[in-house]
């Protein structure tokens, strides 16, 4: 089979984020949806923070997207490229059990809810790209088959 062009590669790698992305926030989506009908529901950044639903959901991608790559994923990859896979996701989880119980035994008022906020964006976007990459790999490999 010929080897899948870099335009269609990003593409479908960027098809899977979006779906990915869309349906692993419905949380979110559904707020914002039901707050168009409903003006007194509340949109509250903050409690998205406090609640870790973007640190949940780095949690998820990463988890998910490593396990099937590691399980689909025949080629041998760089050393560094396989230290990479094997580190970030520890890394993620790790922040995620490390926060977490500390948001639900800290008095809400003793939490810095911005630099919570930089830090689950931090990892958010990080995750995001770590997924766009291994799918990328994925991609291309399957298109080299």
């Amino acid at each position: 089979m010929q080897s899948v062009s870099k335009s269609l590669l990003i593409g479908k790698s960027l098809l899977w984020l979006i779906l990915t992305i869309s349906v692993g926030l419905v949380q979110i989506w559904m707020v914002l949806l039901l707050k168009l009908f409903d003006k007194s529901i509340v949109f509250s950044e903050d409690k998205l923070i406090l609640d870790g639903t973007l640190m949940f959901f780095s949690s998820a991608l990463i988890a998910s997207i490593t396990i099937d790559f590691k399980m689909e994923h025949k080629e041998k990859v760089s050393k560094t490229a396989n230290e990479l896979l094997n580190i970030f996701p520890f890394l993620v989880l790790g922040f995620t059990a490390m926060i977490y119980p500390l948001l639900l035994a800290t008095d809400q008022q003793h939490i810095s809810v911005i630099n919570l906020k930089r830090g689950e964006i931090v990892i958010l976007l990080a995750s995001i790209f770590y997924a766009f990459g291994i799918k990328c790999i994925q991609f291309s490999s399957k298109g080299k088959k």
